[in-house]
Formats: C-alpha cells, sequence, structure tokens
C-alpha cells in the first residue's frame, strides 16, 4: 500500500487460525492546505493482530495522515471507520 510521498508495512501474527475482520477502514482520505497536497486518496484497511507501519521523508504527510484518522483535523474528503462506525465526526 502506499500514498502519493510515503508506503505502509504490515506485519501479520499467523500464530492463531482466527477469524480476522478489519478493525480500522480508511477509505479516500485527502487533505490539502492552502493548495498543497498533503494526503491524497489514501485507502488502507487494519486487521485484528496486524502491526501497520507508516514510513517516509519529513513532510511526507504522516503526521497529517494521524490527524485526519483520529479527527484531530477534518478531511476534504473520504472516511474513517472503527469497527464498522464511522468515527469522523465523533469530536
Amino acid at each position: 500500500m502506499q500514498g502519493d510521498n510515503f508506503f505502509f508495512t504490515k506485519k501479520h501474527s499467523w500464530k492463531k487460525k482466527i477469524v480476522v475482520s478489519n478493525i480500522l477502514e480508511v477509505e479516500n482520505l485527502s487533505k490539502s492546505f492552502g493548495g498543497i497536497k498533503a494526503n491524497n486518496n489514501i485507502s488502507f484497511e487494519a486487521y485484528s493482530g496486524e502491526i501497520i507501519g507508516i514510513i517516509g521523508p519529513n513532510g511526507a504527510g504522516k503526521s497529517t495522515l494521524f490527524d485526519l484518522i483520529t479527527g484531530y483535523t477534518k478531511p476534504d474528503t473520504g472516511g474513517v471507520k472503527f469497527n464498522g462506525q464511522n468515527i469522523l465526526n465523533l469530536r
């Protein structure tokens, strides 16, 4: 998975055979500041037991993505679901 300027890395936990479902779903998140795109159509899912890392250079939009997911900053477009429930407007 990949954003415009950074990459997602995933580590799966395969020790147990269990049914996993996505606990976090990010769909087409975008945010611009004064015409500069900090994030552009970011989409990914995180499943139970996964470890996800977001790596990239300074200014790539990693902190902005985290702020969008947590609701600290409102996205221009897109959505975030936690356990199937929209969490963007909870704040």
